[in-house]
């Protein structure tokens, strides 16, 4: 993304009507001067589909983190089921050793 972009990220007068991001003359005038750089067209053209591939990577990482958190929910829910089994198994070994013996 282009610097002047995260500057933009900084500025709470943002607005979106539609689909397409839209800034007030003044507020670009301001937002030219506290840069010191005016945007081209092509990079004000490409403000809508920056936020757009933004919000889409935010939406990606939390879905990601769920799928890791429920993963681990998982793995954990299967290893302590492995160990109680493990224990019962061993118990059973105890047990039939003690028949054997007998």
């Amino acid at each position: 993304m282009s610097t002047i972009f995260h500057e933009l990220g900084n500025i709470k007068s943002q607005s979106c009507v539609g689909r397409e991001w839209s800034m007030g003359d003044e507020e670009f005038e301001l937002l030219a001067e506290e840069i010191g750089v005016v945007p081209t067209r092509s990079e004000i053209r490409k403000w809508p589909k920056e936020l757009k591939d933004k919000r889409k990577l935010q939406l990606h990482c939390r879905r990601m983190l769920r799928f890791r958190t429920k993963r681990a929910a998982e793995k954990k829910t299967m290893m302590e089921e492995y160990f109680q089994l493990e224990q019962e198994l061993e118990q059973q070994l105890v047990l039939l050793r003690n028949v054997v013996e007998v």
